[in-house]
């Protein structure tokens, strides 16, 4: 039972980790449109 409940905190913490690290990455990346308007579907895959 013991071993059960320390890999279940340890998974937790590990998920407490990834994702601290994953917010603290989104905040580098500039993935938003900066106030522009999206292209549409048809123009997003015009050829």
């Amino acid at each position: 039972m013991t071993d059960t409940i320390e890999g279940l905190v340890e998974h937790d913490l590990g998920y407490q980790a990834a994702w601290t690290h994953w917010r603290e990455l989104v905040q580098t990346l500039r993935l938003g449109n900066e106030g522009r308007r999206y292209p549409s579907r048809d123009e997003a895959h015009e050829r």
